[in-house]
């Protein structure tokens, strides 16, 4: 147990390490950049070229009909916990669909992805430790439930407006407005981050 929370810390730091791979915010060259995000990436199990894809395309076309990680933020909060773990391969197709010029590597993670889980099932076979298999099933529980219910918080929030407290005055305040903020930023942020997300594309061509 108390391995937990620096295990947890660890995860949590390279969540955001592979999330500023994506954005090409890490101040490397695109080689450099490229590898980081395989690594950071297979350390969650995950194709980090392929959330790349999607996730780029979530901030150019939020919530869209071609926005797939935006997906959950349509469904009901039961839908989060019965279509989460289908979601995550759904992404990754779609990432092959958006991104053709990126299937090799994309299809390299993957590969590799698998081989991981194929041995963390060796190693219990052979050693009877589970701790391989419980570092991958809390990966796979939070990859199925913490994007989606984000996702889908954040649309709650949009749709049925709360009074929340610091408005003028003491007026309340509509959060419809903060998470418009929100979207918007994430909208805009390609064309006011003074290339960041422009040095991204260069990675995913194709991605229209």
């Amino acid at each position: 147990m108390a391995r937990t929370v620096p295990v947890s810390l660890a995860v949590l730091a390279d969540f955001v390490q592979m999330h500023d791979s994506i954005h090409n915010s890490l101040g490397l060259s695109k080689r450099a950049t490229g590898f980081v995000l395989t690594m950071s990436a297979l350390l969650l199990l995950k194709s980090g070229h392929a959330l790349r894809v999607t996730h780029l395309r979530h901030h150019r076309q939020c919530l869209s009909d071609d926005d797939p990680e935006g997906e959950p933020a349509k469904w009901t909060l039961r839908q989060v916990f019965t279509n989460g773990p289908y979601h995550i391969f759904a992404l990754r197709f779609a990432s092959l669909r958006i991104a053709p010029a990126t299937r090799n590597i994309q299809w390299l993670e993957t590969a590799i992805t698998f081989l991981l889980l194929v041995g963390f099932l060796l190693v219990y076979y052979f050693t009877g430790s589970i701790i391989p298999l419980v570092y991958w099933g809390g990966v796979f529980v939070m990859s199925c439930l913490m994007r989606c219910g984000i996702l889908h918080s954040a649309q709650a929030g949009f749709e049925k407006p709360h009074a929340i407290s610091g408005g003028k005055n003491g007026h309340p305040v509509d959060t419809r407005y903060f998470f418009f903020c929100i979207s918007s930023f994430a909208s805009r942020v390609p064309e006011s981050s003074n290339g960041v997300i422009a040095k991204s594309r260069e990675g995913i061509a194709g991605t229209g």
